[in-house]
């Protein structure tokens, strides 16, 4: 029998606590109970222990399942119509939709009706939609199949045919990428009378004595940070194109190159930290340690998305990392000790490190963690937890239907304070409704005290348009590091990582704003190159000031192309 205790009240009313491993021990209280006449604390003690047996066996039955999920099922937190409408027939009550979410498909159907230009579809969902367009993007070669000069006259007339629009036909091709040598030639005159020799000014390079240029840097840096493709890979792939180094020479490259743009990674991590609700959220990363017994520690790699930047920040020790983030917001306006508000899961480390540290930082959770205990609950076997689930889909609902709409962050407020909040008042009440038949230490039970832990702070943003409903852009931040990782596993050392964290926070910067990152880097180390002072690189060449640069340079190259 499962290890369990269990209080009960003796006749004399002094609380026990009875170690139910010993099955005799147990029979023999039971028997004792029965033989004073203690029948309903016997039944009692005996159902208790059945409620311990069956919420250990559902907890236990929760962990089995999330395992075999995460190692074979599939990671998608989506949930079927078909399932929530089983669910609702097994609790026979109605889990409806939101009024305005019930009535989006009926006034869909009717915009499609009134709309001449919309034809009916037979394809199903998902179907392909036939060859898109060619790609504007990429050059194009052309070549050109001519007829045969015996076919350039008509067989029935003998007269030449008049010449029509060629038929293309064309396809994407791949051609290997061009590694080259570039040569520059200084000029240089000698004087022999003099014995003076002038040489003109010769380009600077990232890497004195080195062999690669800017554009090459550059692709060994988003290679590895952005795509994930350790140096070993690299090494092969630049063999196949015709050049072959050492993989020590390469790993020296991404050493030295990752060191000089630490400069550019505080901008980066400032503007994110400093944005007016920045997420923030951890992931694990391996590294090698050979103090350590088993060869390899953990560390931790935190994620910072706010304003116009991603950074990441790694760290040995977690809660080290998530105090110089904390440190890092701005305190609020006329306090020395209360700091501006992120938004973070309900992890307790944000507790525990204000408490350490003495600060108030006020925390604005999401509801995509909360939806996640309920989950839990639904797999494992209770169906309860389905009501839950539909009311807050109902709730990312309204999101939807806002951002489909396009509105601006007073808008989306206004939408959620006539839509989003009688959801939550109809959830407050469910949760009041249902709490006192729910074990508190079941998976529903824990659902409902995260949910009711942290009411204030998961209601909050309805109150502001500019607070998202939950966090999913750190957590895709994240995500792209905890699946690309599994191609190079971990980091050598303590410094290799803040390497990573260092570029990877350059690459996530760009693809937010939608900037090449290769393109990118490489005009950051041509500027490095050209001596460009470390102010300069700071306040011209962050992602945010190239990309706006660049915009304005191609707007003037339009504008003198028309005139």
């Amino acid at each position: 029998m499962t290890h369990v205790f269990v209080r009960s009240m003796t006749p004399s009313g002094i609380s026990l606590r009875h170690d139910t491993r010993d099955l005799d021990a147990l029979r023999a209280l039971l028997v004792s109970l029965l033989r004073d006449g203690h029948r309903d604390e016997a039944v009692d003690l005996i159902i208790k222990l059945l409620a311990d047996m069956r919420d250990h066996s559902d907890a236990l039955q929760v962990r089995l399942h999330t395992a075999l999920r995460q190692l074979y099922g599939r990671r998608s937190e989506k949930t079927s119509p078909e399932q929530l409408a089983l669910f609702e027939k097994i609790l026979g009550e109605s889990v409806t939709a939101a009024p305005e979410e019930a009535a989006k498909p009926q006034e869909q159907a009717a915009k499609d009706d009134k709309d001449p230009k919309k034809k009916p579809s037979d394809k199903p969902n998902g179907a392909a939609h036939g060859r898109s367009e060619k790609p504007a993007s990429l050059p194009v070669d052309t070549e050109e199949v001519l007829l045969p000069e015996a076919q350039t006259i008509c067989s029935g007339c003998s007269t030449v045919m008049t010449l029509l629009p060629a038929r293309e036909v064309w396809w994407i091709e791949y051609v290997p990428s061009l590694l080259r040598v570039k040569s520059v030639l200084c000029e240089q005159r000698n004087c022999k009378r003099c014995n003076l020799i002038v040489t003109a000014p010769t380009p600077g390079k990232i890497i004195p004595g080195g062999q690669p240029g800017p554009g090459l840097l550059a692709k060994v840096l988003v290679d590895k940070a952005e795509d994930h493709l350790p140096l070993e890979r690299q090494q092969r792939r630049l063999a196949r194109e015709g050049f072959t180094t050492p993989i020590t020479t390469l790993a020296g490259w991404w050493t030295t190159a990752a060191d000089l743009l630490k400069s550019l990674h505080e901008v980066v991590l400032k503007e994110a930290i400093g944005a007016f609700l920045p997420q923030i959220d951890a992931t694990g990363l391996e590294v090698l340690d050979t103090k350590h017994a088993k060869g390899i520690r953990q560390g931790h790699l935190w994620t910072v998305a706010g304003g116009r930047a991603v950074a990441f920040v790694y760290t040995p020790v977690k809660s080290n990392g998530l105090e110089k983030l904390l440190e890092m917001r701005p305190f609020v306006e006329g306090s020395t000790t209360c700091r501006q508000p992120v938004q973070c899961d309900g992890e307790n480390l944000f507790n525990t490190v204000q408490t350490r540290k003495g600060a108030v930082i006020p925390l604005v959770h999401d509801w995509m963690h909360a939806r996640r205990y309920f989950e839990r609950a639904v797999k494992s076997g209770d169906v309860r937890a389905a009501v839950a689930m539909k009311l807050i889909g109902d709730l990312f609902g309204v999101e939807r239907t806002a951002n489909l709409a396009g509105d601006s962050d007073a808008a989306r407020g206004d939408r959620r304070r006539e839509h989003a909040w009688p959801i939550l008042e109809r959830l407050r009440d469910w949760i009041g409704e249902i709490r006192g038949g729910v074990n508190p230490s079941s998976p529903l039970g824990k659902a409902i005290g995260y949910v009711e832990r942290r009411w204030i702070s998961l209601i909050v943003y309805v109150g502001d348009g500019r607070i998202a409903i939950d966090t999913g852009w750190v957590e895709r931040s994240i995500r792209r590091v905890a699946i690309g990782r599994n191609n190079w596993n971990f980091s050598g050392s303590d410094d290799a990582a803040v390497r990573l964290a260092t570029v990877a926070t350059l690459c996530a910067t760009c693809r937010h704003l939608g900037i090449d990152p290769w393109r990118y880097l490489r005009a950051v180390f041509q500027a490095i190159a050209d001596g460009v002072s470390s102010s300069v690189l700071t306040e011209d060449f962050t992602p945010w000031a190239w990309a706006e640069n660049e915009a304005k340079k191609a707007n003037a190259e339009k504008v003198a192309a028309v005139g």
